[in-house]
C-alpha cells in the first residue's frame, strides 16, 4: 500500500488544499490499512500555549477540522490521494469538556466544523 504524507502550514480559515470546501470533504476518507482500534484521535498542549495541537484519523472530526475556520492546519496525511489524517492547531479557547455527557456519542458530535452552537 502506498502511503505519503503532505506537509503545508497555513493560517487559521485558510484552505490546505485550494479546493472549495465542498471537495475538501470528498477528499477525506478513513485508511483503508488500519482497524478502528489504530484509528487515532488526541488533542495536545501545554499550560503555557495560547493553542492546543489536535489530530484525528476519524473521518468525521478529520472533515471538522478542515472546514472550522478557527483551526490551522499544519499536516495532511494522504493514503492513495485522499486525506486520512489532519494535524490542526486551534485556540485553546475553543476546548471545553462538558460536565454532562452529550447525548449523541457519535464521532461526528466530538468537533464542530465552526459554526454557531
Amino acid at each position: 500500500m502506498s502511503s505519503n504524507t503532505a506537509h503545508r502550514e497555513n493560517r487559521a480559515g485558510e484552505n490546505p488544499l485550494d479546493m472549495s470546501p465542498s471537495e475538501v470533504v470528498d477528499a477525506v476518507h478513513e485508511d483503508p490499512g488500519l482497524a478502528p482500534v489504530e484509528k487515532q484521535f488526541s488533542i495536545v498542549g501545554a499550560k503555557a500555549d495560547d493553542e492546543l495541537g489536535v489530530y484525528s484519523e476519524i473521518g468525521s472530526v478529520a472533515r471538522s477540522l478542515l472546514v472550522n475556520s478557527q483551526a490551522k492546519v499544519t499536516r495532511l496525511r494522504r493514503v492513495d490521494g485522499g486525506i486520512v489524517g489532519v494535524e490542526a492547531s486551534i485556540p485553546r479557547s475553543l476546548l471545553s469538556i462538558k460536565g454532562v455527557a452529550r447525548s449523541d456519542g457519535n464521532w461526528n458530535a466530538v468537533v464542530s466544523n465552526g459554526g454557531d452552537s
